[in-house]
């Protein structure tokens, strides 16, 4: 009991002091809605819009409603995922036995603790084995939705080794097959399992359902069944919008590697603005070797309708817009990948490091860089962005002391040309030329390659430390 109390001590602690980030939704509005419902509307507004946090006040309120009514399953999972989220290691780990014991319910809030537990990335107090059982779990939960349970498989099937994958996707075909088949078929062969797919939705069921039509369609085309999958489309012909019927022959076409294919999905995409079409356009053009065809299609997406620009596709023009050193539809991309998972540490990260050489004040993201590293202090590449930080803002001692916490974790070019640049403002020149000796503009983006501009006019000029 006492132990207890002290849980809840910890995690009303953590809900007075900082500020929620509360993604998930509660229950819909009845009749019979608590008198907190608006104040909970409110945050959830709050949380769901880029760059806005809950007021203060509203926190406070809060927290007197959890006061008054401890036992309330929703407010408890409230101020559980609050210290879940931003709390301290003391608050988390307090927040995490408080989830894990509300997951073992059979109502909405349990399943909402198992996807906190389940999907938001590992950090300090949340262990492998934590997240593991927790999606287990909620693959299972009778009233998990299919993409939850989907969402759950995907994390055992990246974590546990090929010889349970089998059980692993029995289960999910076991779950999703009754509540959302097209999903599941997408899922599989996703996954390159076409023939479960082949197996979960019949040929009948692809003829008449158009629903079933796209799933089918695919899987027949990923085992190569070129033929059935013509015979398909032509008998579907006159019943399937035009959207489905251009990606159905763009997909059609590169499975019979007609090189034209692909300009002409881009083209109709472009012609009719249809934005998902436009980013499965580049989903086709990247696998086929045509990364600009890609990156321009992605870039549209996100300039015009980022909606329709999934995290895959978003974290694929990423690396696309670093390797032709556009930093900033990098930027652009980096935002974006942080806006929909903002507890996610490497996009935060990935997005302090590109705002950092974009012009932010450093003295402001210093503070985010700290916190980014706490949920993982190891992590070379946060260490780096903290180093960053610290370095642009004049203090090059507390960056070259930072960057030796890497332990000997290797060195990116754009991450040599930051400790070069260290060096050199510590007039620690032989050294820094010697980090900078094998780097190039190329290598890197023009922003980091500009970190060593104060230091030497054939660097700036685009040369290394070499003179090569």
């Amino acid at each position: 009991m006492k132990k207890q109390h002290r849980r809840a001590a910890l995690l009303a602690a953590g809900l007075a002091g900082i500020a929620i980030w509360w993604g998930n939704r509660g229950g819909p509005d009845t009749p019979e809605s608590p008198a907190w419902e608006p104040l909970a509307k409110r945050i959830r507004l709050a949380i769901e819009t880029p760059g806005e946090r809950p007021k203060a006040e509203d926190l406070r309120q809060l927290l007197q409603h959890y006061q008054s009514e401890p036992d309330n399953p929703r407010l408890r999972l409230l101020r559980a995922r609050v210290s879940w989220r931003i709390g301290n290691l003391e608050h988390r780990i307090a927040a995490k036995t408080e989830l894990q014991d509300l997951s073992t319910g059979n109502h909405e809030q349990a399943v909402s603790a198992l996807m906190d537990l389940a999907l938001l990335p590992l950090r300090q107090g949340v262990f492998e084995e934590d997240i593991l059982q927790a999606a287990d779990l909620l693959l299972q939960h009778p009233l998990s939705n299919p993409a939850a349970r989907l969402r759950a498989a995907d994390i055992l099937l990246a974590a546990t080794l090929p010889a349970k994958h089998k059980d692993i996707l029995a289960m999910a075909v076991h779950k999703v097959r009754a509540q959302d088949k097209a999903l599941l078929g997408n899922w599989l062969t996703g996954k390159g399992h076409p023939r479960l797919t082949l197996a979960a939705i019949s040929e009948e069921e692809a003829r008449t359902q158009p629903q079933f039509f796209l799933p089918r369609f695919q899987a027949l085309l990923a085992t190569r069944q070129i033929q059935p999958a013509q015979e398909l489309i032509d008998h579907m012909q006159s019943r399937l919008d035009p959207a489905t019927l251009a990606k159905a022959h763009a997909h059609l076409g590169v499975a019979n590697a007609d090189p034209a294919t692909i300009t002409r999905y881009l083209d109709w995409a472009h012609e009719h603005q249809d934005y998902a079409a436009l980013a499965d356009a580049g989903r086709l053009a990247l696998l086929n070797n045509r990364p600009g065809a890609a990156r321009a299609a992605y870039a549209t997406v996100l300039e015009q309708s980022p909606e329709h620009l999934d995290l895959d596709a978003c974290t694929q023009l990423l690396q696309l817009a670093l390797h032709v050193r556009e930093t900033g539809l990098a930027l652009q991309a980096a935002k974006t990948l942080q806006n929909r998972s903002p507890y996610h540490p490497a996009h935060q990260n990935n997005l302090n490091w590109l705002m950092l050489l974009s012009g932010a004040d450093p003295e402001l993201l210093l503070q985010e860089a700290r916190q980014t590293l706490a949920a993982n202090p190891r992590n070379p590449s946060f260490i780096s962005t903290l180093a960053l930080a610290h370095h642009l803002a004049g203090n090059p001692d507390a960056a070259n002391q930072t960057l030796r916490r890497r332990h000997g974790a290797p060195l990116q070019p754009s991450e040599k040309a930051l400790l070069a640049a260290t060096l050199f403002a510590q007039n620690k020149n032989d050294e820094a030329r010697k980090w900078a000796r094998d780097i190039a503009p190329a290598q890197m983006l023009p922003e980091e390659w500009a970190l060593l501009k104060p230091y030497g006019p054939e660097l700036a000029d685009g040369h290394s430390a070499t003179g090569n």
